[in-house]
Order: C-alpha cells, then structure tokens, then sequence
C-alpha cells in the first residue's frame, strides 16, 4: 500500500480502511488517497479516493464507544433521513462496532467560528434541524438524557471512577428536579440527532444545500435538545443566537419556548459532563483534554442558571 497517497493517518489505519473497503466493493479496488478529515471528538473521518474516480467518507469508530451506543438505531436512522435529504446514506455499516462507509459530502466542514460569525450557516443548520424534527421520521431508539446521563454515571461507578468536578452535586441537584418535572408532565419526542457539533454540519456553498453527518448519539428526544446543541456547543452571542432561534421557529418565538430553550441548554450541557468522564476510562492519554472538555460543559451550566430569565423560565418547565 506504500503507493497511496495519505495524509494525516495513524498507524495501522491505512490497513484498517483498505479491509473495510473489500467488505465493500465485491471486488478488491485500488485506493489512490486517504485523508483525515478532523472535526470527530472520539472517531477518525477520511476522504477515501479510488482508482475509479469514486470517493467516500470512511469512519473508523472511536475505541470504546460500541459500550454505550445504540449502533443499529444509528444505521436505520441513516436510512430514514437521507430520504428527505438531510444526511448521506450508508453504502457499508459495521453495527458491532459502528465504522461505516458513506457518501462523500461536497462542501465545507462547518467549524464553530461558523456559527459565530456567518448568518447563513447558522440559518441553514437552524432549518435543517427543523426540517429533521417535523418530518414525522421515527427512530427505533428513545435518547433520553436523565437515562443517559444515569448510564454515564454507572458506567463510571462500574469503572472505579473517583474524580468528580466539585460544582457537580448542584448540577446534579438541578437535573434531578427537572427529571421529576418532565417525568410528572412529558414533553413530546421528536426524530433527533443529538449532537450539533459544528463539525457534523456539511455546507456546500455553491448548490445552497447542507447536511448533518454522525448520527451516532441519535434517538426521540426532546426538540429543544438539538436546539440548544447548536446554539451552546458553538458559543453563539446572544445576536446569533436570536437568528437560530427565529430561524427555527419561523419568527418571534413564544415565552415558552425560550424556556424550553434555555432549560434545553443546561439539560445538554450537564449530560455531556459525566460523558467526557467517561471517555476519560478508556482514553488514558487524553484524560486531562476530556477533564478540560467536561469542565467547560461544568462553566455553561453555572452561566445558564445566572440567566436573569433562570428563575422565571425554570417556573415555565416544571410547574406545567
């Protein structure tokens, strides 16, 4: 394989990617390239060029991760949302372990100055998570954050996990009485993706067209999740902000809904807290990046209960 051309790989990957592509094809193809693609937090992306003139996006899924994702559920979600094309299909999916090979998205990977500084693609993303939540697509997995972020925080009991953030237990507290509250009256679930990461988000300019990628943590979840996600996990201002907001509601949002905002926010943020403890048992070498990870997950919360609306909005969410 010393002919192809590759940038970006570590060892062994150049082997791992040619085995999934003879589970591919029917016959063995020549790879001429393999570039990395950066942007995932736990798996690695390429750019996987053939003699052919093809090319493909391959991930190798991240070491671990098989032990609490519902890898089936990502593959029939795929499946779903390419239909109203918000998402490239599967042409090969591991559901062991969640390595796949998809269609290569023409465009641009969105990184999260994007979504600070440019008004279309946060409208664009805004839309198209829209589009996903009213397109009456079911997923086979409910993705219930208090019962995610209770599997986290076993999976670190079951791992001996003794490091904690001190500002955890108020978090905690708060997330306890909102489970009882959306537990006492439930929210109805949507289609969601679950992780609005900038670097998901493909846009390519010249055909005004964008697509989600990673559906990895997708499920039924709550709309404001997914919202939230795209405004928190991209440190918009409040002026960006305001345009993903109107852009997805279509205008000047309700009291209401920018409670489910706000508290979408802190639900998002607080269970991505123990989750970065938890890539912290399998991923010795990058513990001190996923401690940093989590801790600005820990800042956000506190800066969502000083909201001056935290109080008011909170109210709007529990006492219903």
């Amino acid at each position: 394989m010393a002919e192809i051309k590759c940038e970006g790989l570590k060892s062994g990957e150049d082997k791992i990617i040619q085995e999934m592509a003879d589970q591919m094809f029917d016959e063995h193809q020549k790879i001429l390239a393999i570039t990395h693609m950066p942007g995932g937090l736990t798996n690695r992306n390429f750019k996987v060029e053939f003699d052919n003139g093809t090319k493909y996006a391959f991930r190798i899924a991240g070491e671990g991760t098989a032990e609490y994702l519902n890898r089936p559920c990502e593959h029939d979600a795929v499946a779903k949302v390419q239909t109203i094309g918000g998402s490239p299909m599967f042409y090969w999916y591991d559901e062991k372990t969640g390595s796949n090979i998809c269609r290569f998205v023409e465009g641009d990977t969105m990184q999260a100055p994007d979504f600070r500084a440019r008004k279309d693609v946060v409208e664009h993303a805004a839309q198209l998570v829209r589009n996903i939540h009213t397109s009456g697509l079911k997923l086979n997995y409910v993705f219930n954050p208090f019962a995610e972020r209770v599997c986290y925080k076993q999976y670190l009991k079951d791992n001996n996990w003794t490091r904690f953030f001190e500002e955890l237990p108020a978090i905690d507290a708060v997330y306890a009485k909102l489970q009882t509250a959306f537990e006492a009256h439930p929210f109805d679930r949507v289609s969601c993706h679950n992780d609005c990461l900038a670097a998901n988000f493909i846009y390519d300019i010249p055909n005004d067209t964008m697509e989600i990628i990673d559906w990895e943590y997708c499920g039924m979840n709550y709309y404001f999740f997914d919202l939230a996600a795209l405004i928190s996990e991209n440190d918009m201002d409040e002026e960006m902000e305001e345009v993903a907001i109107r852009a997805y509601f279509g205008g000047e949002p309700t009291e209401q809904q920018r409670a489910e905002v706000l508290i979408g926010k802190f639900l998002m943020d607080g269970l991505w807290i123990p989750w970065a403890l938890v890539q912290s048992v399998t991923k010795v070498d990058e513990r001190d990046d996923y401690w940093d990870w989590g801790y600005v997950r820990v800042r956000r919360c506190e800066k969502h209960m000083a909201d001056p609306n935290w109080e008011k909005y909170f109210k709007l969410m529990t006492e219903r």
